[in-house]
């Protein structure tokens, strides 16, 4: 009996040093850290993302809190020590630290392979963090607004970020781009089969020879499209850069008009008062 129960102290031993020993080798990221929830206006937001099947975000499904008490419990509890490899798992979640009706930092999780990321890194994530939030989140309300052209959408967006009660909007890319086109690069030779890992290199070179060939002109590019030795690159811009554009053949697609269109995310008492506001005015 005495034997038996040494063997139970000495494990229970090994578990709090192996514990120790994770913390210690990796130490602790408070993703949350530098956030002063107490100086109030924050919100922190939790959208759904397109995940296979998870009971607690099934049940739970979109929240919001702006309960100072809550956020610094978060703040306590969104501690992680031991480092995620990056799964291709999709996320159930992607949750936002607001203030301003803007988005300050996002973490999306996946509750299956528990896993959320936070800045450079992923880290193993227990879903506990979040289940025990689940009696004190609130449900937020969803808008989504048409606009007729980027004008218009851009004078609601500026006054709605005057409202109180608004958690987050969207920050859509005809705030800044009146369309959008594209153009085909054929890849040298000499980097060809084109992959994947190589996007980046790629998008930086011909960044700088669009930047410097139209001077002045802003744009975005992405691409879209790819096979072993040709790319087809979408630019998001304002027209003037694609009348002008003869630096290369242009695409699938040529300029395309963005529709204007927000997703913005309100308290309960803000859409109600905003609801209120419409049919009176």
């Amino acid at each position: 009996m005495k034997l038996r129960f040494s063997r139970i102290i000495i494990r229970i031993f090994a578990v709090i040093y192996l514990t120790s020993y994770v913390q210690f080798a990796y130490g602790q990221t408070q993703v949350l850290e530098n956030y002063d929830f107490d100086k109030k206006g924050y919100y922190i937001l939790g959208l759904r993302a397109e995940s296979d099947p998870n009971k607690l975000s099934d049940t739970l499904g979109d929240f919001y809190s702006d309960d100072i008490n809550i956020l610094n419990k978060f703040k306590e509890t969104w501690v992680f020590h031991i480092p995620s490899p990056m799964y291709a798992c999709g996320y159930h979640y992607i949750v936002y630290i607001c203030k301003d009706g803007k988005s300050l930092q996002a973490f999306p999780i996946n509750l299956n392979c528990n896993e959320i990321i936070a800045g450079e890194g992923s880290f193993f994530f227990d879903s506990q963090k979040l289940a025990i939030f689940k009696d004190d989140l609130k449900k937020p309300y969803i808008k989504s607004k048409y606009f007729n052209n980027p004008d218009e959408g851009r004078k609601y967006f500026n006054k709605i970020l005057k409202e109180k009660d608004l958690i987050m909007t969207t920050i859509p890319v005809w705030l800044k781009y009146e369309g959008s086109f594209t153009f085909k690069y054929t890849i040298a030779e000499a980097a060809r089969p084109y992959s994947y890992e190589q996007e980046e290199k790629f998008l930086k070179t011909l960044k700088e020879q669009i930047a410097e060939t139209y001077t002045g002109e802003e744009f975005q590019l992405k691409v879209v499209g790819w096979s072993a030795d040709e790319l087809n690159v979408e630019v998001n811009s304002n027209k003037a850069l694609y009348i002008k554009f003869k630096l290369y053949p242009f695409g699938r697609r040529d300029w395309k008009n963005h529709k204007p269109r927000l997703s913005t995310y309100w308290t309960e008492k803000g859409i109600f008062d905003r609801i209120i506001h419409w049919v009176n005015h």
